[in-house]
């Protein structure tokens, strides 16, 4: 009865063989020449938009069925992986990445809907890079301890003494130091600032009071105007889209330091498309005439920096000339991580609550914390453990929470002393009102990385490296450090060299911040 039962099995096995080979493809795939199938040859537009001179666009006819390109790579010693496109007649697929100076040469693989195609290579001949542009020099590489992606870093150059009229030029470079995307912004009568890629490889920033949306071909997908206000060069995109912007507020009037003045740069709003849905206003929670850091008069907070506080609804602010503070989505106080030095009585006269009460003490950070002594408190003493921020440029809340913050050094301990810039990470309790310092780079490098106004700091999601950026140093350069968080080694560095640092008085050629992109184009 077994045998005869393992009989019939086998033969059922064995039709389901046969019947598996019956069903395979008569034509399989084959390989062709791309002109059986494509009418005449590739159309190649170089630069479409006009202002990324490193893309192009190719587009091809088919010659009697419908086709698609399935990629286009751009080959060199980091292949850019351009996505293929859907099927057509008539089809057209982005390039990006492609080298300056250089007949690049493109991969391309065309199929069509028989399942044949064809591999050719394509060349694209492109121009030399603005002379203004960094050179850029690689010191130290360790891929496989790096975040994968390519380098976005935004570069804005000296063109006029008047720090407005920057030429904005963000580029993306590579491991090697190769420029391979750049979008020209110079023609924007005012500074473009700041330029960031989100999450859907859309580059946003804003620029003569309006907020501009662009893909990476550098056309523009949208444009909103900032109606009401003026716009500080401060923007922060939320996870829902809506944008949050420093901004000045007309006719604001406060008592400050210098007297009764206009004041500029103390506001906060988030934009839903063009219209404002909130606005959070500094001088009504903020002692407006404190001068400890710096005497600003009508630019007493100077607000520099954004973050969105996604837990409670409330934000996050950097005032260059005061410190950091957060607020509810109601506007109101919730803390101010400064040294405590002079803070007196909120209100645009004056006359509103004390601030004191919100100053975050700062502690040890032991198990047992203990509050420091009141030398450091108030930011006049240095300890190995902890420093206030001074000057900052850059915030960001991490994922566990915590506060990290581009600490530039400006006026340092109220005497300028300790020229260094530093990443520093902050751990906030809330509910005691107390701050300690957990992690911290930059002190031991000191006036090579020291950049008094600009930089960034960025903990990526894997939360095992942080990126370090300083914008503009005393010897004419940036630098760009990845270092292995916690810990304070570079696992990546780059020096640009900055052309303009010095030609135009007292403004220069700087990097605001870095990211790192494009990790799906090297997949």
């Amino acid at each position: 009865m077994k045998i005869s039962t393992y009989f019939i099995l086998s033969l059922f096995l064995m039709a389901g063989l046969y019947s598996c080979e019956e069903e395979k493809p008569q034509n399989p795939s084959s390989e062709k020449n791309l002109s059986e199938l494509i009418e005449g040859e590739p159309q190649v537009t170089l630069n479409p938009s006009g202002i990324c001179p490193l893309t192009a666009k190719i587009k091809l006819k088919a010659r009697n069925r419908f086709i698609k390109i399935d990629y286009a790579h751009v080959a060199g010693a980091t292949i850019i992986k351009n996505a293929g496109t859907g099927l057509g007649t008539t089809i057209e697929v982005d390039v990006i990445g492609l080298y300056a100076n250089r007949d690049n040469k493109i991969a391309l693989r065309v199929s069509n809907v028989d399942g044949l195609y064809a591999i050719d290579t394509i060349s694209i001949t492109t121009p030399a890079l603005p002379e203004e542009l960094p050179s850029i020099n690689i010191t130290t590489k360790i891929n496989n301890l790096m975040e994968p992606g390519l380098h976005f870093a935004e570069v804005q150059i000296a063109r006029s003494a008047d720090p407005k009229q920057q030429r904005s030029v963000p580029i993306i470079f590579d491991n090697e130091g190769e420029i391979r995307w750049l979008l020209d912004l110079s023609e924007n009568t005012e500074i473009s600032s700041p330029i960031r890629i989100n999450p859907s490889n859309e580059v946003y920033c804003i620029s003569d009071n309006s907020i501009y949306k662009f893909d990476l071909m550098g056309f523009t997908i949208s444009k909103t105007s900032v109606n009401g206000f003026e716009s500080s060069n401060v923007l922060h995109e939320l996870p829902n889209g809506n944008f949050l912007l420093g901004v000045t507020k007309s006719g604001k009037t406060i008592n400050s330091s210098q007297g009764f003045v206009e004041s500029v740069k103390d506001h906060v709003i988030e934009l839903s498309g063009s219209s404002v849905v909130k606005e959070w206003d500094l001088t009504q929670v903020l002692d407006v005439d404190r001068t400890a850091l710096v005497d600003g008069g009508s630019n007493w907070f100077d607000i520099n920096a954004l973050w969105a506080s996604e837990a409670d609804n409330g934000i996050i602010v950097s005032g260059r000339n005061q410190g950091i503070v957060k607020l509810d989505d109601q506007g109101n106080l919730v803390w101010i991580l400064a040294p405590h030095k002079d803070w007196g009585a909120a209100g645009p006269n004056g006359s509103g609550a004390e601030t004191e009460p919100f100053l975050l003490a700062a502690t040890d950070g032991k198990q047992n914390p203990s509050v420091l002594p009141e030398n450091v408190q108030q930011g006049n003493f240095f300890r190995p453990d902890f420093e206030w921020s001074w000057g900052q440029s850059s915030i960001m809340i991490m994922n566990n929470g915590h506060l990290m913050v581009m600490d530039n050094g400006l006026n340092r301990f109220f005497g300028g002393t300790g020229q260094y810039s530093r990443a520093v990470e902050y751990v906030i309790d809330e509910g005691l009102q107390r701050v300690y310092q957990n992690w911290t780079y930059g002190r031991i490098r000191g006036t090579e990385t020291y950049s008094e106004e600009f930089g960034s700091i960025f903990n990526f999601g894997s939360n095992k490296t942080v990126l370090f950026v300083a914008g503009a140093t005393d010897d004419n350069k940036a630098r760009i450090i990845e270092l292995n968080y916690p810990g304070d080694d570079p696992v990546f560095e780059a020096v640009l060299d900055l052309k303009n640092q010095s030609a135009m008085g007292d403004n220069t050629d700087y990097v605001r911040g870095s990211q790192r992109v494009l990790q799906s184009y090297l997949d």
